[in-house]
């Protein structure tokens, strides 16, 4: 079944793969227009691994397929139909099932990103922790397809888990997910922040620290984690927000417009990673090369120096000032904008 909200177009029930007994469905959120090889989205629905359905983020789904990501929403076994860990095989499955289709789907295969709230944020974080990993698989569709995606966002991430909520702090207790097998190995094993290191894809992380059943520092610690390991991470918390506070419009247009820039830095490349902003200050024994490499530099004709430039001082995209190396007490200036660098007009003198 097919319908549209603002030019998105929804296809609804579709197939995605086979839990054993069951079909498992997803629905697809379509940009306007026909281009391929767009980015897309997995959107993994919470309900803390026992409740809720692919309709949640319904939202998101059209809100991003209006800027181009085609979005797809996936159901999964929940843990009282099915134990640990056949919700994660349910979601690699869908990945699979993306890449497979991805013609069908008019996207990229290597552009696919995975998002979820709450139970789905750990979902999302663990399938990007363990891409192509046999142990974590399963057999739910398309199997032999890669697992593994481009980045992944999490709102109000459960990253570990302990025997109560927020014992050990920042943790979730364990047997929402895992039911009767909670030991220290099993708790571990189903972790993202366990997986935490150098190549993890680059990810999003999005809590309020007014929330009672996921606390904050589950998201400040994953975000140390892969800070400390290289991997690419951001993290923005809103003050005395509870849990699903997205679902607040105000809060969720804004955190979609979020998603949308990470997204376009991290999976389609229509933003730069980087910021292109002005000249900044930097440090001790930097020269005026290092922080200008695109320019070429030409000396004033005749306020020339005839050493090189370092300690910069201080930069803005008009002036950029730094010590003299004869004497600290002067300054030298270059102008980005006309190129041209003058020498210290003290020791000119």
């Amino acid at each position: 079944m097919a319908s549209s909200s603002n030019h998105v177009k929804i296809e609804s029930n579709i197939v995605y793969g086979d839990a054993g007994n069951r079909p498992l469905h997803c629905d697809i959120y379509n940009p306007p227009g026909k281009e391929t090889g767009r980015p897309a989205v997995l959107l993994i629905h919470g309900g803390g691994w026992s409740a809720g359905d692919k309709e949640q983020l319904r939202g998101y789904g059209i809100l991003l397929g209006r800027q181009g990501y085609v979005c797809v929403a996936c159901e999964y076994r929940l843990n009282e139909e099915a134990p640990w860990p056949a919700q994660i095989h349910d979601v690699k499955a869908a990945i699979r099932w993306m890449r497979t289709n991805h013609e069908r789907l008019g996207i990229d295969p290597n552009q696919i990103a995975v998002e979820g709230n709450s139970a789905g944020a750990h979902l999302a974080l663990f399938a990007a922790a363990t891409p192509d990993d046999d142990s974590w698989e399963g057999q739910s569709g398309n199997s032999g397809v890669s697992s593994n995606v481009a980045a992944a966002i999490g709102f109000y991430t459960p990253t570990f888990f302990g025997e109560a909520t927020n014992e050990p702090a920042g943790a979730v207790v364990a047997s929402a997910l895992l039911r009767d097998e909670v030991t220290v190995d099993t708790m571990q094993a189903a972790s993202p922040l366990t997986y935490a290191r150098p190549d993890f894809p680059p990810v999003l992380l999005i809590h309020g620290n007014d929330d009672l059943l996921v606390p904050d520092r589950a998201s400040v610690l994953m975000y140390e984690a892969l800070q400390s390991a290289g991997a690419s991470v951001e993290l923005h918390i809103y003050s005395d927000q509870p849990h699903g506070f997205d679902k607040a419009r105000s809060f969720g247009r804004l955190s979609s417009e979020i998603m949308l820039l990470f997204l376009d830095r991290y999976v389609s490349g229509r933003q730069p990673v980087k910021a292109d902003v002005p000249l900044e200050t930097t440090g001790e024994n930097t020269t005026l090369d290092q922080i200008s490499p695109d320019i070429t530099w030409s000396w004033h004709p005749t306020k020339n120096g005839t050493v090189t430039p370092k300690d910069i001082m201080f930069s803005d995209v008009s002036q950029i000032w730094w010590m003299c190396d004869q004497d600290a007490t002067h300054t030298w200036q270059a102008n980005p904008r006309n190129r041209i660098r003058y020498g210290c007009p003290t020791c000119m003198k």
